[in-house]
C-alpha cells in the first residue's frame, strides 16, 4: 500500500514540471526516496503506526481484499493498545524501556494485551475503555484460526467497529493526557531523525491525513463512516494510478 508525495527539490527547481511519486508504506515511518531526477529526500510521517495500519486496511477494502483489510484493522487495534499503554505509563513517569519490556513479556497473546490495556486505561483515566464487540472478535478469530473467507461487508463492519473503538478511547486520552502524548511524539520524532539520510536534500515531516484523525476532528453529528473513506480511497487510487510514478526507496530498519 502506498502514499503519494512530490519531490521538494523538483518543486523548487522546476515548479511547472513536478512529478507525483508513490511511496510504499514501511514499518519504521521513515522514508528515504529518490525521484526520477535523482534527488534524494527524507519523509518522516506524523502518523503513529496504528493509524498507518488502519489506512492500509482502507486501501485493502478499496481494492477488494477483505481478508487483508481485516488483518490490517486487527493489527491497527493491537498497535493502538500498545501505543496507549506507552502514553499512559509515560503519564505515570515510567521509563519507556520498562513499558516496552513489559509489553514484550506478555508475548503475542491478544487477550493478554487487551487485558493490560483495559486495566491500564482504568487505573490511569478512571473509566473503562470501549472495546470491540464479541461478534467482531469472533469474526477475526474465524479468519485467522479457521480460514474463513469474509465478505466485503463483514470486513467493512469489522473496520467500522475498530474505528469506533480507537476514536472513542483515543479522544479521551488526547483530552486528558495531552502532555504525555506530546512527549511520546517528540521522543519518536527524535528517534526517527536519527534514521534519516543526513546527505539528503531535506527531511519533510508529513501527514497522510489519516481517517482516525479526521473522525476525531469532526463534529459528533457529522462523523464520516469507514464506507465513505473506502469510496474516497477508490477514487484516489484510480486517479493516482494514472499520475504517480514509483519513487525509489531505501528501507529503514526499526531500532
Amino acid at each position: 500500500m502506498k502514499f503519494h508525495t512530490l519531490c521538494p527539490n523538483c518543486a523548487i527547481e522546476t515548479p511547472n514540471n513536478v512529478t507525483l511519486g508513490s511511496i510504499i508504506f514501511n514499518d519504521s515511518g521513515v522514508y528515504e526516496f529518490q525521484c526520477n531526477n535523482n534527488h534524494v529526500s527524507n519523509i518522516i510521517l506524523q502518523e503513529e503506526q496504528f493509524q498507518v495500519l488502519f489506512e492500509i486496511g482502507i486501501d485493502s477494502l478499496a481494492t477488494e481484499h477483505p481478508i487483508e483489510a481485516i488483518v490490517a484493522f486487527a493489527a491497527s487495534l493491537e498497535r493502538y493498545y500498545e501505543y496507549s499503554i506507552k502514553v499512559m505509563t509515560s503519564e505515570k513517569c515510567i521509563d519507556l524501556a520498562e513499558s516496552k519490556a513489559s509489553w514484550q513479556a506478555m508475548g503475542k497473546f491478544s487477550e493478554r494485551r487487551l487485558g493490560a490495556f483495559i486495566f491500564t486505561f482504568l487505573l490511569t483515566l478512571n473509566c473503562t475503555p470501549k472495546t470491540l464487540r464479541n461478534k467482531l472478535i469472533e469474526l477475526r478469530n474465524e479468519i485467522v484460526h479457521n480460514g474463513k473467507i469474509p465478505t466485503a461487508q463483514e470486513a467493512l463492519e469489522y473496520g467500522q467497529g475498530v474505528l469506533e473503538v480507537i476514536v472513542h478511547n483515543y479522544k479521551i486520552s488526547t483530552e486528558r493526557l495531552n502532555n504525555a502524548i506530546s512527549k511520546l511524539r517528540f521522543e519518536n520524532f527524535e528517534v526517527s531523525k536519527e534514521k534519516t539520510n543526513k546527505d539528503a536534500y531535506c527531511t519533510l515531516h508529513s501527514s497522510i491525513g489519516s481517517a482516525i484523525t479526521r473522525v476525531m476532528e469532526s463534529k459528533d453529528n457529522v462523523k464520516p463512516t469507514l464506507n465513505e473513506f473506502v469510496e474516497s480511497a477508490k477514487e484516489k487510487i484510480n486517479r493516482y494510478s494514472k499520475l504517480a510514478v514509483p519513487f525509489k526507496q531505501t528501507d529503514k530498519k526499526i531500532k
